[in-house]
């Protein structure tokens, strides 16, 4: 991680990965679950949520549910959120 990450990721504060919870929320991940069985997995997930350049664009796709597929495009998540919504162990309770 760079300084500027590092410097960019504590302005952001506890709101750094809001973003982050409210996608997983989302995508049926509990994003309780993975911070507690997978601490590590989920700090890496918030600091490519605090750093990343669009968030303007994830949070208008956040209001509107992602019901479209596009932060699939932009999102430095994608992958690992994708192979968390496909485990069972992650999924939220409804």
């Amino acid at each position: 991680m760079a300084i500027g990450d590092l410097r960019h990721f504590a302005e952001l504060g506890p709101t750094g990965s809001v973003f982050l919870k409210r996608l997983m929320t989302v995508l049926d991940i509990d994003p309780d679950a993975v911070a507690r069985l997978e601490p590590s997995l989920f700090n890496e997930l918030q600091r490519a949520c605090a750093v990343c350049n669009s968030r303007q664009q994830c949070a208008r796709d956040l209001a509107s549910r992602c019901n479209n597929q596009e932060w699939q495009d932009y999102c430095a998540n994608v992958a690992t959120l994708n192979l968390l919504s496909a485990l069972p162990w992650f999924a939220r309770q409804r």
